[in-house]
């Protein structure tokens, strides 16, 4: 939440730049920036292929911030092999999975297709089903457009009317490298504060969808939630910001929701994962 009163702070900051450039040039230019004006607006209405023109741009920059991709090519195979086969077929995108080389426990999503999973998460699991859960749990974000709202403040906040013929509706390379990293950056605290309470329940609920239907226990996100709550010392609390829902809630929500779908059986596939943890 802090965050995001970060961004509608800068975005009220471009708007009054916005207002002292219609003061400056006097009312011969009103129609001339009026008009510069709508067309900021117009390219905000972000499509799905500038999120992944976006998410492509950003990629590189956010990987960095979190260290680096995990050096064990095996490690990454096989998460992108479960990720890819969690995608539904009728997704509008192209997905990427990549294990991201922290102690963090956290997985997180951005705008276009873009899944990472940190080394931390990995280690503190224990079966691919609760991985797939959590894979799951990212893949809805993306297919959700979970972070077009903020992809659209934080483009205004750091281009304002400057935005217009420059930055959304452009193929990822033509994306200038110092909007990129900024982005990156957005993201990069986002990943830390997760989205709105209702995103992430909805995220939950699919995620646990698309990894039952791939052929997995469907208990994989209430066993993970479980660990995370044990981790978390057995304080019911959301994540590192109020915008999580409470870790027993989920657990709570879960185990309804399985239980309402008459979800049962599956794999977890528990040998072949502790295997490919060893090397992480």
């Amino acid at each position: 939440m802090k965050k995001k009163l970060l961004i509608t702070g800068l975005c009220v900051l471009s708007l009054m730049s916005y207002a002292g450039t219609v003061s400056a040039i006097g009312l011969g230019g009103i129609a001339k920036t009026a008009k510069k004006g709508a067309e900021v607006a117009q390219k905000l209405n972000i499509t799905v292929e500038d999120e992944k023109a976006y998410g492509n741009a950003m990629h590189p920059y956010l990987v960095s911030d979190f260290g680096g991709e995990h050096r064990n090519k095996a490690v990454q195979k096989y998460v992108s092999a479960i990720g890819h086969n969690l995608v539904p077929k009728d997704s509008k995108f192209d997905f990427t999975f990549t294990v991201i080389n922290t102690d963090m426990v956290n997985a997180f999503a951005m705008p276009g297709g873009y899944v990472y999973i940190t080394r931390g998460i990995l280690k503190s699991m224990k079966n691919e089903a609760q991985l797939a859960a959590v894979l799951g749990h990212e893949i809805q974000h993306v297919i959700g457009r979970h972070g077009k709202e903020q992809l659209q403040k934080a483009v205004l906040a750091e281009e304002g009317v400057n935005l217009a013929g420059s930055a959304a509706g452009k193929a990822g390379g033509a994306i200038g490298k110092d909007l990129a990293k900024k982005l990156a950056g957005v993201f990069k605290d986002l990943a830390m504060a997760g989205y709105g309470r209702s995103q992430e329940s909805e995220s939950d609920l699919r995620g646990t969808d698309y990894s039952y239907q791939a052929g997995y226990n469907p208990n994989g996100g209430v066993e993970f939630f479980e660990i995370l709550f044990q981790m978390q010392g057995g304080v019911d609390r959301g994540g590192a910001y109020a915008t999580h829902p409470k870790t027993k809630d989920r657990i709570n929500k879960l185990s309804k929701y399985i239980k309402k779908k008459k979800y049962s059986g599956g794999k977890t596939n528990e040998q072949a994962f502790l295997t490919m943890q060893k090397k992480v």
